[in-house]
């Protein structure tokens, strides 16, 4: 009903501004719908952002080419490539907004390909279709949704401090598929919260003012999560060696994350952050006796490992206090995520050349309806780039616009013939729209509605007045068919998607950030680091393989590599705090250099921790008692590093470079 309804109002406003092919305002209201006034308000808006860059572009193609067919095509080629690029390089719909950028300039041109002159009255008229569509959702949405997104996100983020807490309490030594079944819809929950917090901050200027504190509870997760992983990981490779005290701190730490889900649920959370704070300052002010070197080395990795899970919790829990009781502290805080450039490049490229593709097409036939088939087949080519399996996406499409196709035919022949004003005109396309709409629903069959919704509109061509030239009607269907399928095969035969190559780019990048992490400067939040790997882990993760029942040293390596990455933040950190004497200083820079070359030479990143830990181990232990501390923590990091390749020594060995000795 709110889509039937947008729709319509677009089409009156449109109508009595007597606006060039008004049909436009009708499409946008569709293009801009979504299920909350949050997203539909940042769609919209990119989506008139890129519009206005669109139009621009549209007019600078037909300035530049408009006598030059085969420039004209390259140009507007290179610039869709360009937009495609962007969009999956973006997040959110800042990506939509790239994608209408290029389409939009693709509809300004081709419109205007036989009339130069006119560009620039096309470029308005389209503009101001698409704005009216877009303000039409957003009032109707704001009118009859309700705003509820702030709420939504709140329960999400008790739920994610919850979670946290059960996967925190998973008990040593449980199985990977044991912290996979809690671990995995964790981080797949708390990726997505991003989003979520951006489209409550525009829907709710009350929440607004949380969004930065909404972002650093998440971060602070992360943070639990990847202390719990190291703690797991570390007394999997050494087992229980630490003294008596340290192992009831672990085991209290344990418990106090088991009960924290019942005082969260019922809202005890001054008593669940007192809970946590004491035991916390307790482990902080524990000083180990007299210990041998293994079990003093383990036993301080131990300790800081749970100051840190701790820390972060009642960050989080104090984060959730701040948002609940009013504004305090709103860090500026921006989540980095993976960023797949490889994919990126070649959905740029793939779209660049199905554009050619269908450009050489449009110019060898002459075809009237050509610049639209050209203007589908772009849409497609870059608008499903960045979903998963983009060619199931297209032919779903494509079945909705065969049905659109059938649809339009029957309306506008057999109904809109005995219609004579515009209130039974809007109750027409009620009748054909609102089911489709409906089918949106159901995400089976989500993209199957949408296409048939939007092109709907665009086959059956609503003017003021009608125009019922069957052949017009017949050529607009068959260009629109034809740019469906183009852009079906064009996913299908250039550089077809490889989850394959898709993995190894996770994995490459692991690399490249573990390189980047080591020569930052300042150095780099731990945060930064923690939120981009789990979802590089999350990318990696194949539940048709489960990592516990077959060999995958892909998934296995990356959940090594985010332990790796944080020690060689600590490693950095360690250095910087000056409590480390000269020599010992010059060892751990070492290490960190190492890290330079390890993409390239990884041995000598082995070489250089192999060396640190037995040169430290080697070494005096120092009186004062807070240089002991530092060089143990200097030890226990330097064994992590060793471990690190002696556990995953192909990880980061890449395929063409020789492992030196």
């Amino acid at each position: 009903m709110r889509g039937w309804l947008s729709c319509v109002t677009a089409l009156f406003i449109a109508y009595y501004f007597q606006l060039d092919e008004p049909y436009w305002a009708g499409m946008s209201a569709w293009l801009a719908m979504q299920p909350t006034s949050g997203m539909t308000l940042s769609k919209g808006y990119y989506r008139i952002l890129g519009s206005i860059v669109g139009a621009a572009m549209g007019v600078v193609l037909i300035s530049f080419f408009a006598q030059s067919p085969e420039l004209f095509i390259l140009a507007f080629a290179l610039w869709m490539g360009l937009c495609t690029l962007a969009a999956n390089l973006l997040t959110n719909f800042r990506m939509y907004g790239a994608i209408t950028a290029g389409f939009t300039a693709g509809i300004v041109s081709l419109s205007a390909y036989t009339s130069p002159n006119k560009v620039f009255d096309i470029a308005m008229s389209r503009g101001s279709a698409t704005i009216i569509g877009i303000v039409c959702t957003v009032v109707i949405t704001a009118i009859f949704v309700s705003q509820g997104a702030r709420q939504k996100v709140f329960g999400l983020l008790k739920q994610a401090i919850s979670d946290a807490a059960r996967r925190g309490a998973i008990p040593f030594g449980s199985s990977l598929h044991d912290r996979i079944v809690v671990g995995k819809p964790l981080i797949a929950s708390l990726i997505s919260l991003d989003a979520e917090i951006e489209f409550a901050a525009v829907e709710s200027a009350e929440f607004r003012i949380h969004a930065g504190l909404s972002r650093s509870l998440v971060a602070h997760l992360f943070g639990v999560i990847s202390e719990k992983r190291s703690l797991e990981d570390h007394i999997k490779r050494v087992g229980m060696i630490q003294d008596t005290e340290t192992i009831a701190y672990l085991n209290t730490t344990i418990k106090l994350l088991e009960d924290a889900p019942v005082l969260i649920a019922a809202n005890e959370w001054e008593k669940l952050l007192k809970t946590f704070r004491e035991h916390h300052l307790r482990v902080l002010e524990y000083e180990p006796p007299a210990l041998d070197m293994p079990q003093a080395v383990s036993t301080r990795f131990v300790l800081d490992r749970l100051c840190d899970l701790l820390l972060h919790y009642e960050r989080a829990v104090l984060d959730w206090m701040d948002i609940q009781g009013g504004w305090k502290h709103d860090p500026n805080l921006s989540l980095n995520f993976h960023r797949d450039k490889l994919a990126a490049t070649i959905h740029g490229f793939r779209a660049m050349i199905a554009v050619i593709g269908a450009g050489i097409f449009w110019i060898a036939t002459a075809w009237s309806s050509g610049a639209l088939m050209l203007t589908q087949l772009a849409v497609i080519s870059a608008f499903f780039s960045y979903v998963p399996k983009p060619e199931v996406q297209s032919f779903n499409f494509l079945k909705g616009t065969l049905l659109a196709t059938v649809a339009a035919f029957i309306c506008t022949y057999y109904v809109l013939p005995y219609v004579d004003d515009f209130l039974l005109f809007a109750l027409v396309e009620g009748i054909f729209l609102i089911p489709g709409a409906t089918v949106i629903l159901n995400p089976k069959y989500s993209g199957i509605g949408f296409a048939y919704c939007v092109l709907f509109i665009i086959i059956q061509h609503p003017l003021n007045p009608m125009d019922y030239d069957i052949s017009y009607f017949l050529n607009n269907a068959l260009a629109t068919i034809l740019g469906c399928v183009g852009g079906l095969f064009t996913y299908l035969l250039i550089i077809p998607d490889s989850s394959r190559l898709s993995r190894w780019y996770v994995v490459h990048r692991i690399r490249q950030g573990l390189r980047n992490i080591a020569g930052l400067v300042p150095i780099p939040p731990y945060w930064a680091w923690q939120t981009r790997m789990f979802d590089r882990i999350n990318r990696l993760y194949n539940p048709d393989k489960p990592p516990d029942v077959t060999a995958d040293e892909s998934y296995d390596g990356s959940l090594g590599a985010l332990n790796l990455g944080n020690d060689m933040l600590r490693l950095r950190h360690l250095i910087q705090e000056g409590k480390l004497d000269q020599q010992i200083c010059s060892r751990a820079q070492s290490m960190v250099e190492s890290f330079g070359m390890i993409t390239s030479k990884p041995n000598l990143t082995l070489r250089a921790s192999a060396e640190a830990v037995f040169a430290l181990r080697s070494t005096t232990p120092p009186a004062q008692p807070e240089q002991r501390r530092a060089w143990l923590r200097l030890i226990g990091i330097a064994d992590e590093i060793e471990a690190f390749f002696v556990l995953y020594p192909n990880f980061l060995k890449p395929a063409w470079v020789k492992l030196y000795d």
